[in-house]
């Protein structure tokens, strides 16, 4: 039971905030976190993922390292911002100059409070009393940033080995890729502004239009200050929204385009964040000689699906259920360890997966519907509607299936009901439910040990079209694993009510 203990400390609810103690043991890095962290100069880099992808967690990674290595930086978020009248009805070009001014006033206000990283006493206090002088002058943006100029660690002292996890195996490689990058008269001086997206208010007409400020405040804050890397983290469906939608910013995108990086972590990505973690957790165990991190918390290599009579190595199910989230991942282990505990089990077994798995389906259907609900708010009515067809179909049956789909009431994307019967209603619906994910391609692939692969729309953006419905075809479409539960007890609802009529 110690096991499961020590499993259960280290698989919590996966927020990066409780997870600082131990996060840079743990933390794996992406294959382009080169490109993450070193945002070209004059630039931003705009991080876009969706919730759970594990944002936050890389910039407190980040935040750590760069406070061990003597780099000045500085972590912010929305609340730290005092702006008045955010969504009042200003023009967009003051909106963007009062959260500039803004920014450059809360940096300078952290570093003169105390800056994590190396800062001077002469810096310090020519930052205090810049910003005493200047709360009594129009000057103060101005003031401000010839006293921030200078600050930053010289890229020729930094040791970029150090600010990589040691058990990396590309650490080498990376290190000269990023010294390759860097001016070797540099300076760099990072702030980290997690969650723009929590600017303004979300019910508000001028939402987005006041990330999009933000946004575009960093970038003037990025050309005028050349020693800031600043990296800001933005969900993907709110992007999506900026990327797609009719606001005053949309000629804009494509100036923003090149300083975006997304973060999708891979299956692959998945496994050594799953792995990492439970190697951790083994290491603790002072009896512990076991070489498999999986065989001290899990009952046998595999498990059995929820209601099949499948069986998946223990790191497939568990993977494959996270919808290539982290922080997925880190509650389905929390749960299936809970009832573990709770059940008196030495071991995660069979039972808890299946105990755990309605549950755990429901949540992930909640967060789907929630994340998507600008864009369509029946969602729920769509996806439950998935339970009266097979997981996996061939594409003539998806479509026949989604043709019919409106006929159970009103279903509006992007605020413009689809019809039923209408071809192209129907693939607006098939693309977003192929864009979030919850309805994906299936293809045979025989260098898989499962002898399937699934393409993602990361890789294929415009696979459902009319255009493309030949290559459609080659696929089987099925619903995400991670749903199915939440489908199933529909189904044994529906069942029960038959009965009893």
């Amino acid at each position: 039971m110690n096991e499961l203990r020590i499993l259960q400390k280290y698989f919590s609810t996966g927020s990066a905030a409780q997870e600082k103690a131990f996060l840079s043991d743990v933390f794996v890095i992406n294959d382009n976190f080169q490109e993450i962290i070193l945002p070209e100069e004059n630039t931003i880099r705009l991080l876009v993922g969706s919730k759970g992808s594990g944002k936050s967690a890389l910039l407190e990674y980040l935040k750590q390292k760069c406070e061990n290595e003597g780099i000045p930086v500085l972590s912010l978020t929305p609340v730290d911002i005092e702006l008045d009248d955010v969504n009042t009805d200003v023009a967009s070009s003051v909106l963007i100059q009062k959260i500039y001014r803004a920014l450059v006033k809360e940096i300078a206000v952290k570093i003169g409070s105390g800056l994590g990283g190396a800062i001077s006493n002469g810096q310090k206090a020519m930052v205090e009393a810049a910003v005493d002088s200047g709360a009594r002058q129009q000057t103060l943006t101005d003031s401000l940033l010839r006293v921030l100029m200078p600050i930053g660690k010289a890229v020729t002292q930094i040791d970029f080995e150090k600010m990589l996890p040691k058990y990396n195996t590309s650490t080498k490689t990376l290190v000269t890729a990023i010294n390759h990058t860097l001016p070797p008269d540099g300076r760099i001086f990072y702030i980290l502004f997690d969650d723009i997206d929590l600017f303004g208010n979300a019910g508000s007409p001028k939402y987005i239009d006041t990330i999009w400020c933000a946004i575009l405040a960093f970038k003037i804050l990025a050309e005028r200050l050349p020693n800031i890397r600043a990296i800001v983290t933005l969900r993907n469906e709110i992007w999506r929204r900026i990327r797609d939608g009719r606001n005053n910013f949309r000629d804009q995108v494509d100036h923003v385009r090149s300083m975006i990086c997304y973060l999708l972590p891979t299956t692959e990505d998945m496994k050594r964040i799953l792995t990492r973690r439970l190697a951790y957790c083994r290491d603790l165990l002072s009896e512990s000689t076991s070489k498999n991190c999986f065989s001290p918390f899990f009952e046998g290599p595999d498990c059995k699906i929820p209601s099949s009579n499948e069986r998946r190595l223990w790191e497939d199910y568990l993977v494959t259920a996270s919808r290539d989230r982290p922080r997925d991942t880190v509650q389905l282990v929390q749960q299936l360890v809970t009832h573990a505990i709770h059940s008196e089990h030495a071991l995660i077994n069979d039972d808890d997966v299946e105990k755990t798995a309605l549950q755990y389906s429901t949540e992930r259907v909640d967060d789907l519907v929630n994340e998507n609900s600008d864009l369509c708010p029946q969602l729920e009515t769509v996806i439950r509607a998935f339970a009266s067809i097979d997981f996996r179909s061939s594409v003539e049956r998806i479509r026949e299936f989604l043709l019919g789909i409106p006929g159970r009431g009103l279903i509006t994307i992007s605020g413009k009901a689809i019809q039923s019967g209408n071809m192209d209603d129907m693939f607006r619906l098939w693309s977003i439910l192929y864009e979030i994910e919850f309805l994906t391609p299936r293809a045979k692939d025989y260098t898989q040990r499962k002898g399937y692969s699934h393409v993602r729309p990361s890789s294929d953006s415009t696979l459902v079209s009319a255009q493309r419905w030949n290559e459609m075809q080659k696929y089987d479409w099925e619903v995400h694993p991670c749903y199915r539960s939440f489908l199933i007890n529909i189904q044994n609802q529906n069942k029960r009510m038959k009965t009893v009529r």
